[in-house]
Parts: structure tokens; C-alpha cells; sequence
């Protein structure tokens, strides 16, 4: 078992999620103009730092606000708050089958103005919860080169500079990965998602990230390869891409994703696009639009 080589994180179990209109039917949730209701002017704030640590109430939106514009920012947010997303104010509360189990921090991809997904990263009343840092590196190589079934569940939070020269495969069904930012946490190799519901967030993966099943969400990460999707329902959010990006399955939500190869949605169906660019070998800039 990974937990014997690595150390085990004691945590307390709180959380949210966004349940607002969405195609994933995450349910319904308060949503207002900031201009017509006066409550909202005492919402949360967001701020950019949007690599806290894993710890409770930390929540990260992602997206665009009901007037198309660009939302990227963090608070600690408890249950049932208020948060100010560019116009709008938004109401948090635990919703939706990325946040199940319901703890931990999450990250809210939003849309013009309502939530799409809602991803949360559990603690350790949900699960098993690793924390892996410098002094563990060497367990690190060992242990997450293959996680199995066996591992379902599992959580895996870095701490500081913790690195993993070669590849991962991915087996187990809920797994997250909890990284510090893609310039602390590197996994020098590919990555292949073969379980359902695998959370990836904050790492830069030196190879190819292969998402083979169903609802996998990538947020806050870099990829120097390419990224193939070939399970339904994936979420990539905040992603910078040095290579392709082929999606081959269904439902595909891409937010503030950046690609510096080509986007290849012929064989994808039902694919949402928002803050979507192509940049080339001289940075130039072009917003990318999904096919209608």
C-alpha cells in the first residue's frame, strides 16, 4: 500500500461546492446582479492566490463572468457564502459528482456566470490522504509510478518542491492530486488516467497526459506533450499546453485553456469553450471557439 511508504496528513473535513443551472445538472443555486441586490456588496472577495495550501474552506474560481469576462481568483470560503465573481454573486454550497465526497478545498469552473462543474479535493474523514514533500521523494518514485485499484479514493497533497522522475499510471477511481503549482510540482514523464473521476490539479507534467476515462478534471497545470481526452465528461481548466489537444470523447468543458499546438475536437461532441486561446511560436494570440 502508498501509505506505508508515505506520510499520512490528519485533516478536518469541511467544504462546499457550486450548485447553479448547468448541462451536468448540478442543481440550482442563488445567482444575482451585484447592481440589484444589495447583499452581494458584502460577498467574499477573490484574491490571486490561487495555489493555497490543501487545507479547508480554500476555493478557486475559474471562468467567465456574466459579461464574458475572464474570472481568475481564490478565497477561504465557508457553506452558504456569498462570492463576488466579476458582476455576479454567486452562492456556494456542496453540489455535484466531483464533489462527492463533499470536503476539502475546491475549484468552481464557471461559465458566463454560472457554474459548470465544481471539483473538490477530500480530506482525510474521505479517504486516504498523503502528503508527499522532499524528504519523501524517493518513497514518491516508488510508490505513485502505478496506482492500482486498490488505491480508489486516494488523495495525494504536495508540499514544497516534491518532483517524480517517470511516468504514472493511474488505475484507481477517485484519485486527486493536490499540487503546489507547476513550478514546484513536476512529474517528469506521462501521465495516463485509467480510472474514473481523477482530479489532477497544480502540477506540470513534462510528457503527455492521456485521460482515457470518464470525469477527469485538470485545473491550475501545464503540459509540455500533448493532451489526449478520450473519456466523457473531462473538465480542463487554466491549462497551458505546449502540444495538441485531441478530444475524442463527449461533454468536454475547456476554461482559460491555452494550447501552443492545434485543438483537434472532430471526433469530440458536446465540447464547451470559454477563454479558449491558440498561441503560436511568436506568443501571437487567437481565441479558440468550439464548433457549434
Amino acid at each position: 500500500m502508498i501509505a506505508t511508504l508515505l506520510h499520512l496528513r490528519s485533516a478536518h473535513a469541511t467544504g462546499f461546492a457550486v450548485a447553479l443551472p448547468t448541462p451536468r445538472a448540478l442543481g440550482v443555486v442563488a445567482l444575482a446582479s451585484l447592481a440589484s441586490v444589495a447583499a452581494c456588496t458584502a460577498g467574499v472577495a477573490l484574491d490571486d492566490d490561487l495555489y493555497r495550501a490543501h487545507r479547508l474552506g480554500a476555493l478557486t474560481v475559474l471562468g467567465t463572468d456574466s459579461a464574458n469576462a475572464s474570472v481568475r481568483g481564490a478565497a477561504i470560503v465557508e457553506d452558504g457564502s456569498c462570492v463576488v465573481v466579476g458582476d455576479d454573486c454567486i452562492v456556494f454550497a456542496r453540489e455535484g459528482e466531483r464533489c462527492a465526497p463533499n470536503s476539502g478545498p475546491a475549484d468552481a469552473i464557471v461559465i458566463n456566470g454560472e457554474a459548470v462543474e465544481v471539483i473538490c479535493y477530500p480530506t482525510d474523514e474521505d479517504g486516504e490522504v498523503l502528503v508527499v514533500n522532499s524528504d519523501t521523494e524517493g518513497s514518491l518514485r516508488l510508490a505513485l509510478t502505478d496506482i492500482a485499484q486498490r488505491e480508489n479514493g486516494l488523495t495525494v497533497v504536495f508540499e514544497g518542491e516534491a518532483n517524480h522522475d517517470g511516468d504514472i499510471t493511474i488505475d484507481a477511481n477517485n484519485v486527486a492530486f493536490y499540487g503546489n503549482a507547476p513550478g514546484e510540482t513536476v512529474i517528469d514523464g506521462d501521465v495516463i488516467v485509467d480510472g474514473n473521476n481523477v482530479r489532477l490539479r497544480g502540477l506540470r507534467i513534462t510528457g503527455d497526459l492521456i485521460l482515457r476515462k470518464n470525469n477527469a478534471s485538470v485545473v491550475l497545470s501545464e503540459v509540455d506533450g500533448d493532451v489526449i481526452v478520450e473519456g466523457n465528461n473531462a473538465d480542463l481548466a487554466a491549462v497551458v499546453i505546449a502540444g495538441d489537444v485531441r478530444v475524442r470523447g463527449n461533454n468536454t468543458v475547456m476554461v482559460q485553456l491555452e494550447s501552443e499546438g492545434d485543438i483537434d475536437l472532430v471526433e469530440a461532441r458536446n465540447t464547451t469553450c470559454a477563454d479558449v486561446h491558440l498561441v503560436d511560436a511568436d506568443a501571437n494570440d487567437r481565441p479558440f471557439a468550439c464548433p457549434r
